[in-house]
């Protein structure tokens, strides 16, 4: 797949952009061994800016339309099995990690000094919650909806349910279930 190359200004940038340059993602890829050296097609920004792109734009959420969105990042070519061959566990840690690492410097722009140092009193401080995502259709045996409209209907819905410990500033549980799971 060749994306179209159009320039694109640097005023331009996206929220998502935004975010992205406050956090070290070539130091989080390495914590995470997703990448050894230094990458020289795919760095880690650009395979999650076109991911987001891909999310946010794409009718179609797949390996083909993520390459073309990646493609059209790079100005150049990305094939479907470039992605695929990254999906490890690697990637995995290294987007819990990137989270992680949002999700503090979110939290160190919104509390004050003086609620910062109230929290330092505990050993944990935890923040729950968890949301549900419908998917394809095709994943509704590993992933069954709730069957609540229409107990016929195969739906796939999954819960992505996290517990975020702010005092160490790490993930306590990060999981992936179907709906029926609690």
């Amino acid at each position: 797949m060749k994306a179209n190359s159009i320039k694109r200004s640097s005023s331009s940038n996206t929220i998502i952009e935004q975010k992205l340059k406050k956090l070290n993602l070539n130091k989080l890829s390495k914590q995470s061994k997703l990448c050894k050296r230094k990458p020289r097609k795919l760095s880690p920004k650009v395979l999650l800016i076109g991911f987001f792109m891909m999310i946010y734009s794409s009718k179609h959420k797949s390996y083909k339309a993520w390459a073309i969105k990646t493609g059209y990042l790079i100005k150049g070519t990305v094939s479907k099995q470039a992605l695929w061959k990254r999906m490890q566990p690697s990637l995995v840690v290294f987007l819990q990690k990137v989270l992680s690492s949002a999700i503090n410097n979110n939290i160190e722009n919104k509390l004050s000094v003086k609620t910062n140092n109230k929290l330092k009193r505990f050993t944990n401080v935890i923040l729950e919650d968890s949301t549900s995502i419908k998917v394809s259709d095709k994943l509704w045996k590993e992933y069954p909806g709730n069957g609540y409209w229409d107990k016929e209907a195969k739906k796939a819905i999954i819960k992505i349910q996290a517990s975020y410990n702010i005092i160490k500033q790490s993930f306590a549980r990060f999981e992936i279930t179907s709906f029926r799971k609690n």
